[in-house]
Formats: structure tokens, C-alpha cells, sequence
């Protein structure tokens, strides 16, 4: 073995040296804890937003779901809206015959029709008896009129007079109309 003749001293490391050392050491700690911290904090993120994003999309399904119904309702309701118009326009023709053989100073209150028979009643007021006459010689003198008849009479409470009206049409005027 070869000897050193000089003897050398030893080298001591210098404070600054073991200061960085040490604060590389901690520097590598500290990055390996952050890594791992921020790595949970993600997951904890991604599980609220998959939280808020399933209670999101429950709220509009159920926003959804009211307004599907509602429009539904809607539907419905022009549907039934559609029959009513469609069956209107059976009728339409006559309340133009009627509109005809009222006269002017008589208010209807109701009006029953039966089709089939062609039977019709009218509820209604007039100020006094010589309307209510002329009324009754409207439908007397009208060759589609069968048999006008009044069946209940009666003053009314602001001094006009109640009356209701029974007649028949013409079977040939209630399928033409």
C-alpha cells in the first residue's frame, strides 16, 4: 500500500454546504407531501362536482318533468278545445237563424236546443208585454217556426218581464243549419 507522505487534512464540509443539503432534503420532502395533498384535493374536487352535477341534472329533470306535464295539460286542452270548435260549427249556422227572430230589445238569459227533435227553449227579459207580443209575431209569422209557446211568465225584479219561450223548428231547417 503506498502511504501518503503528506498528510492531508480532512476536508470538513462548510455550514453552507450542509445548510443546502439540508434545505434540498426538505425542499424534496415538501414537494413529495404537496404532490400527495393536491392529488387528494382533486379527488375530494371531483367528487363534489360530480355531486352538484347529479343534483343539477335532478332539478332540471324535475323542472323538466313540470313543464312536460304543463305542455301536456296544454295539449289537452286544445284538444278538447278542437272538439268544442268542431261541433260549434254544426251549430253555428242556426244561432245566425236565431240571431234573426229575436228581436232587438229582447236579452236571452239561456237557449236549449235538442238536435234530434228540434226543439228549442228560450229564457230571456224585455222591458214590457208589447216587446214580448211583438216577439211572439216574429215566431208566428216565420215558416221554420213550429208552434212558438210561452210557458212561464213573470215580472222581474227591476220591472221588466221574465219569460221562456218553447218552440219547434222545421226538420228541415235544423239539418240544413
Amino acid at each position: 500500500m503506498v502511504q501518503e507522505l503528506i498528510p492531508r487534512e480532512e476536508k470538513q464540509s462548510s455550514f453552507f454546504v450542509n445548510f443546502l443539503l439540508f434545505l434540498s432534503i426538505l425542499i424534496l420532502v415538501a414537494s413529495i407531501a404537496g404532490y400527495f395533498w393536491i392529488r387528494s384535493q382533486v379527488g375530494e374536487t371531483k367528487e363534489e362536482v360530480i355531486a352538484i352535477e347529479t343534483e343539477t341534472l335532478n332539478i332540471r329533470n324535475n323542472r323538466d318533468k313540470a313543464t312536460e306535464d304543463q305542455v301536456f295539460r296544454y295539449a289537452k286542452k286544445i284538444d278538447d278545445f278542437s272538439v268544442l270548435l268542431a261541433k260549434r260549427k254544426e251549430v253555428y249556422p242556426l244561432f245566425n237563424f236565431l240571431e234573426s227572430l229575436i228581436h232587438k230589445r229582447v236579452t236571452l238569459a239561456e237557449l236549449s236546443l235538442t238536435k234530434e227533435t228540434g226543439e228549442i227553449n228560450l229564457e230571456g227579459e224585455t222591458e214590457n208585454f208589447k216587446i214580448l207580443a211583438e216577439q211572439m209575431l216574429i215566431l208566428e209569422n216565420n215558416n221554420s217556426v213550429l208552434e212558438p209557446k210561452i210557458i212561464n211568465l213573470s215580472l222581474g225584479e227591476e220591472g221588466g218581464i221574465e219569460f221562456e219561450i218553447n218552440f219547434s223548428l222545421d226538420p228541415g231547417t235544423v239539418n240544413n243549419e
